[in-house]
């Protein structure tokens, strides 16, 4: 009996670390603009034939500060929470990803 209740206090501590470190949106959000600020600072991105896109792609390369407003109004972050992680769907210029944020961290695979 002592076996039970030592198991069923373990699996409630890892569902109270899993939900405890799940990202909230706003750090999701966060990470999203970081990684992102990340590649175009390694210019991870070319240029590509979307005029819009490489003068935004240049201007934050430039001038990070000043992308801010515009990724938010580029990039769309959809969260939903579960118990002990989130689902993130990102979309933006011409990519969606999913993603999962637990523990902390978003891990993302590319869709589309």
């Amino acid at each position: 009996m002592n076996w039970l209740k030592a198991g069923i206090i373990m699996i409630l501590s890892v569902v109270a670390l899993l939900y405890f470190t799940r990202p909230s949106r706003e750090d999701v959000e966060e990470y999203v603009h970081a990684i992102a600020f990340s590649q175009i600072q390694a210019k991870d991105l070319e240029l590509s034939e979307n005029a819009a896109r490489n003068a935004l792609l240049q201007t934050c390369r430039e001038k990070p500060e000043t992308c801010t407003d515009a990724f938010r109004k580029i990039i769309r972050i959809e969260y939903r929470p579960r118990v002990i992680y989130a689902d993130v769907i990102i979309r933006g210029l011409g990519t969606e990803n999913h993603c999962y944020a637990l523990f902390n961290q978003l891990t993302c695979t590319e869709t589309r």
